[in-house]
């Protein structure tokens, strides 16, 4: 009994919102048509129920069509009978073959988009530009209300209004009112109990006065009469070849914006019931069923309309199960259909303003009080803007406003974000080669001479000024380095700007005798460099694959050029580790492709290589490996996981004929007590190993930040 009561309510309700929104379309110049606009638009509704409900996706939600962009429509045809001069017959077929061709794109759109699987996009848009958006909404169909309420008075006529203020104030002042109380109260019911007392009131107090429905129809307080006993007839004088299309052309920007904003809408929309349920919604899912929707009902010239959440939330909270809300709403529509223009008549228009008011007021409180309580007051500015340039100058000027904002927010904010992932040195950052103690004593006093900037994003004119001062900064110290490294490998674009800027910069470090080198350019930045860097012809910039075979390639110039660097294996003496393990290890040989560990095996010994070389490797979970560092002469190799008792981590390869030291854990154990000083010596040179490979794990997080 309480689903029954609950559909009759959700469908009554929604047949008097979907009403409400095409007598606010089909007013002013279109008002001789509004049976017949009511007709159109209750049987596009009908359609987008009926393909809801037979869904997968959005069988337990409601779809109808929607304020925000009924509105708009409403603002588009006004205008364009107003700039064309259309007569009656050439406005009413020109507003309706815009309406249906602004539906069908709507559909097109949210079908593409979700084919595409592109419906994260409704995550990169401002909130402050579609807070922006709800606002001017809100604020339009306000303004709307008043021309339904009064029928024969515009909007621009504010002394009518005040001197007829009991013909609309209790209607708007109950929009008011529940548009606050709302937000107070979880009572889906409050709002259609609240307008259908309202109604009642209404028509009680018709009799009180001694009024008869004749005497409100004549003083223009009821929508009726209508000129037909059906909604869908006509004098049969209206087609396609009334339509103006010049007329028609001209909105076809308003269009497009229509199609734009039902897609967000729609999205949004999901979001809220996806947080309402508590359920991950199909996203692309949902669109692609919307766009079948909208398509089938813009032919019959319906109204764009996509997820109803007050509705669908009500539906939910008294139980109904997923169909039942859908399926009545297709019984209310076509029994409004059925029952034609009689019953429509005898609406009061004020019931049909008071909803327009309520939803507007809604969305006005949503976007200014809601939202704009947590957000700063440049961002409230922005807010403001987008309505009151709606009202005064018109919705497109409003919606250029909000588009060319969204992108000064988007340059502004990401202009913000630093671009270096990591800047560190080459003492801090080294090529993925395992050297001996000595090669790496070398190699530290690389740290000044080599800077290397880890970049993340995209680079265009914001983000490359702050790039090109902190380099500049770095040539301009007391020790400026003798190469710069840009590791560009996790940048997905630059722009013109970023090209001509390190132009710029490869000209200052040619004057300072400094190398500058990008690495890991895709193909595409590649052809870029090409293209750009050519054309600036500038001395000192090269490109390199990546970054640590350009830090290999550094450190064995660095390692050729010093005169202490030696390339063979120590003498015993000269490495702790080393002459312990050659005093008590096994000395083995591999040949080049040889295992000498695999990963996941017992970790029974430590190792030092004494010739050759060795490549270290783990497996991927996707399959294949991945190679992580090569090992040179007086590496040493398993103490991790001997000293750990764990697993060996990872699987090391001889990629030459190579010696190998071994020292396995039952003879470290006897050599604790046979010989605790050469025992004490290989703990102690352990230990220092591992905490130099700590500090300088830990001095490389510093410099990412970490």
């Amino acid at each position: 009994m309480r689903s029954l009561l609950a559909g009759l309510i959700i469908g009554t309700m929604t047949v008097i919102f979907t009403v409400s929104k095409a007598t606010l379309v089909f007013s002013g110049a279109l008002a001789p048509f509004l049976s017949l606009g009511i007709g159109l638009v209750l049987v596009g509704a009908l359609i987008m129920a009926i393909i809801a409900v037979a869904s997968k996706s959005c069988r337990a939600v409601i779809v109808q069509p929607q304020d925000v962009t009924a509105v708009l429509l409403a603002t588009a045809a006004g205008t364009m009978i107003a700039d064309a001069g259309l007569a009656a017959e050439a406005a009413f077929a020109t507003s309706v073959a815009m309406i249906g061709l602004s539906t069908v794109l709507a559909g097109v759109t949210a079908y593409v988009v979700g084919h595409l699987k592109l419906s994260f996009v409704v995550r990169y848009l401002p909130r402050q530009v579609t807070a922006g958006f709800l606002a001017a909404s809100g604020l339009l169909l306000v303004r709307e209300a008043f021309t339904i309420v009064m029928a024969d008075v515009s909007f621009r006529s504010p002394s009518d209004i005040a001197t007829r203020w009991p013909q609309w104030l209790p209607w708007c002042g109950l929009g008011l009112a529940l548009s606050f109380v709302v937000r107070r109260s979880s009572n889906g019911l409050l709002v259609p109990l609240s307008f259908a007392l309202a109604a009642a009131s209404f028509y009680l107090c018709l009799g009180v006065f001694g009024l008869d429905l004749d005497t409100a129809r004549e003083r223009g307080w009821l929508l009726g009469p209508f000129p037909y006993d059906t909604l869908l007839q006509s004098s049969g004088t209206v087609g396609l070849r009334d339509v103006s299309w010049p007329a028609l052309w001209s909105a076809v920007p308003m269009m497009l914006a229509v199609a734009g904003l039902c897609l967000l809408g729609a999205l949004l929309n999901v979001i809220s019931l996806e947080q309402l349920s508590g359920r991950e919604a199909d996203l692309d899912g949902a669109l692609r069923t919307l766009g079948v929707a909208n398509s089938a009902a813009g032919l019959v010239g319906g109204l764009p309309g996509y997820h109803m959440v007050s509705m669908t939330g009500l539906a939910r909270r008294v139980g109904m199960p997923d169909i039942a809300a859908g399926l009545a709403i297709v019984g209310m529509s076509a029994l409004c259909l059925t029952l034609g223009a009689d019953v429509l008549s005898d609406l009061p228009r004020g019931l049909v303003a008071g909803v327009l008011w309520y939803l507007g007021f809604d969305l006005l409180l949503a976007a200014l009080w809601d939202f704009g309580r947590r957000i700063q007051h440049r961002d409230k500015a922005l807010v403001l803007a987008i309505p009151i340039v709606a009202v005064t100058l018109g919705v497109l000027p409003a919606l250029a406003l909000g588009a060319v904002a969204a992108c000064l927010l988007f340059v502004v904010v990401y202009a913000r974000i630093d671009v270096v992932r990591l800047f560190t040195t080459a003492a801090h950052l080294k090529a993925r080669v395992e050297r001996s103690p000595q090669e790496r004593a070398v190699l530290s006093g690389l740290g000044d001479r080599v800077h290397i900037y880890s970049l993340t994003g995209f680079l265009f004119f914001g983000t490359t000024r702050r790039l090109l001062s902190r380099l500049q900064a770095s040539l301009q110290s007391e020790t400026p380095p003798r190469i710069v490294i840009v590791d560009m490998k996790r940048i997905v674009g630059l722009d013109l700007s970023a090209w001509e800027a390190f132009g710029l910069l490869a000209r200052r470090c040619a004057e300072q005798s400094v190398e500058l080198v990008l690495t890991g350019l895709s193909a595409p930045l590649r052809q870029q460099f090409g293209r750009q860097i050519a054309a600036l012809q500038p001395s000192g910039l090269r490109v390199e694959g990546d970054l640590d075979t350009l830090l290999a390639a550094i450190e064995e110039r660095t390692l050729a050029e010093s005169a202490t660097a030696r390339r063979t294996v120590p003498r015993p003496g000269d490495d702790d580790v080393l002459a312990v393990l050659q005093r008590h290890g096994e000395r083995r040989e591999f040949r080049a492709g040889q295992t000498v560990m695999r990963e996941g095996d017992a970790s029974d010994s430590i190792m030092v290589l004494v010739s050759g070389q060795l490549e270290v490797s783990v497996a991927q979970v996707t399959g294949g490996e991945s190679t992580l560092n090569r090992l040179l002469p007086g590496t040493l190799l398993g103490e991790v996981g001997f000293y750990a008792r764990r697993e060996r981590s990872a699987t090391v390869t001889a990629t030459q004929d190579s010696t190998v030291l071994v020292l396995g854990g039952d003879r470290l154990a006897r050599l604790d007590t046979d010989v605790p000083a050469d025992a004490a010596t290989l703990h102690r040179a352990l230990a220092r190993i591992v905490s130099e490979r700590l500090i300088a794990a830990t001095l490389l997080l510093k410099d990412a930040d970490l």
